[in-house]
């Protein structure tokens, strides 16, 4: 059932306004599929059949045996004379297809503000030579680097970027970011790219081509758009939160409130009178956190791992009410949860959940260590990094339930792992009440136990391991007698 007309995201309204009385076409640019799908229909709705709505993604592309890129490419064609459209893409086609180039007299949604960081990960055991030819190190004495292709090397990168080069398919990831400079920057670890480029991959030695398995690429989001003069309006939760907007707001690009879009919105708080925020006696939530051992819940003998306390927390306080809850996708003890609705790992913009008045957020999703690495290397604190990747998926899913409503009624209770998400969340919704339960007991130690009792014990046995290395044979029982034997001589 369609939503209420009042309830329509503002961006939609926008788009379908300008559709309509300017006669200007407008391409909304959404995180997901999915989001897609419940968005169309309020635009479809709100429309009234006065304006075409198109789509264009791999659920309309595929059926028609051709790829993304050509379906726009023919939309685009057709909308050129008809004017006064909406068109519905992703996030990915928006920011990957050259099309838009050159279309000024567009009007463009972007909804959601998108990971301005993705990686490519190139597999090239045997073909390092490829990166040795084409490409180079902007700095090859800082930790990360840029990559440029070598002086007469983007011929070549063309060639396989349309796939007329077969010998060099698996370098045709990296050529399309590398074919559109003004669209992204190509990073990579330093001593990654000088390891795989040294000829390790074509090594004999057992282990050493392992070493140069594979090459991770960080491709890095550029304003194209503002470049190129394009209408575009952003929008999104807790916009100046996010990692998109403090990297471009770093490289000098300027953001002004759009007034058509932030009239009739709450200004990004909401209120949290009734919300009560629940977590465990955790500051911050990780996979390295959920899966390690923290002696033992309250009441268990057993060692538990947070994850398993946490889901145990999510059942004693959801009792047999319905909720909704999100998890990560390698999760599958949904029989756990009976009761539970589970949500799509990306909640952006999904609203057909707010009867629900019982939330849980299980997942980690903080970036892989060399994102995080990559990230501070551009000046992101820790605390940036989790506000984009934690904090703010977070955040959405909670206000996927009745938290969202503005006149809403009752108690709305929201379990989150740790404290830091739940302080987040009540900065964007002031008077929210934070309740920390303690289930896990106070962590056991911290690494493995002391190899050594001290310095003198650590340099004896150093000197026992260099003594058996030169007398092939012997055994540290050889040594301590040997040892024994020169401290009695010593003493006489």
């Amino acid at each position: 059932m369609a939503r209420p007309i009042a309830t329509v995201p503002r961006p939609i309204c926008a788009a379908i306004e300008q559709a309509r009385v300017e006669r200007r076409p407008v391409n909304i640019s959404l995180p997901t599929r999915a989001v897609i799908d419940e968005k169309i229909e309020d635009a479809k709705a709100l429309a009234g059949g006065e304006v075409p709505i198109l789509r264009v993604d791999s659920d309309t592309a595929h059926p028609l045996g051709i790829s993304v890129a050509q379906q726009l490419a023919h939309t685009l064609e057709e909308v050129g004379s008809q004017r006064g459209v909406v068109l519905f893409t992703t996030h990915r086609t928006f920011n990957d297809c050259p099309n838009w180039i050159g279309r000024r007299d567009w009007k463009f949604y972007i909804d959601e503000l998108f990971d301005p960081i993705t990686s490519v990960v190139l597999r090239v055991p045997r073909s390092y030579h490829l990166l040795t030819d084409l490409l180079e190190l902007v700095t090859p004495d800082a930790e990360f680097s840029e990559v440029r292709p070598r002086e007469g090397a983007r011929h070549r990168l063309k060639l396989i970027r349309d796939g007329s080069d077969d010998a060099e398919r698996v370098f045709d990831q990296v050529a399309q970011y590398l074919a559109h400079p003004e669209r992204w920057t190509l990073h990579v670890r330093t001593a990654n790219f000088q390891l795989v480029t040294s000829g390790v991959g074509r090594s004999r030695v057992e282990g050493e081509r392992d070493l140069a398995r594979e090459l991770v690429f960080w491709a890095m989001a550029r304003p194209w758009f503002d470049a190129e003069g394009l209408d575009v309006t952003m929008a999104s939760a807790c916009f100046t939160d996010r990692l998109l907007y403090k990297l471009w707001s770093g490289q000098g690009v300027g953001f002004e409130d759009a007034v058509d879009v932030t009239q009739h919105m709450r200004g990004g708080l909401h209120d949290g009178t009734g919300l009560k925020l629940v977590c465990m006696n955790l500051e911050h939530w990780s996979s390295y956190a959920k899966n390690g051992v923290h002696g033992s819940a309250q009441g268990q003998d057993e060692p538990i791992t947070p994850q398993r306390a946490f889901e145990a927390l999510i059942a004693a306080e959801f009792g047999t009410e319905p909720f909704i809850y999100n998890a990560n996708t390698t999760w599958t003890d949904e029989h756990r949860f009976p009761l539970g609705h589970r949500l799509p790992l990306v909640m952006h913009g999904k609203n057909e959940f707010a009867a629900f008045r019982k939330v849980a957020f299980m997942p980690s999703t903080l970036p892989v260590p060399d994102k995080w690495r990559f990230l501070t290397s551009l000046g992101f604190s820790d605390d940036d990094i989790r506000d984009e990747y934690y904090h703010s998926h977070a955040y959405q899913t909670v206000f996927r339930s009745a938290a969202r409503l503005e006149n809403r009624e009752g108690e709305v209770t929201a379990l989150l792992p740790g404290r830091a998400a739940c302080a987040y969340i009540q900065q964007r919704a002031p008077g929210a009440e934070i309740v920390v339960r303690d289930v896990l007991l106070p962590r056991r130690g911290v690494g493995r136990p002391a190899k050594f009792k001290d310095a003198a014990e650590r340099r004896a046995s150093e000197a026992c391991r260099l003594w058996l290395r030169r007398h092939p044979g012997k055994t540290a029982q050889d040594y301590s007698s040997r040892q024994q034997r020169t401290s009695a001589r010593m003493m006489t």
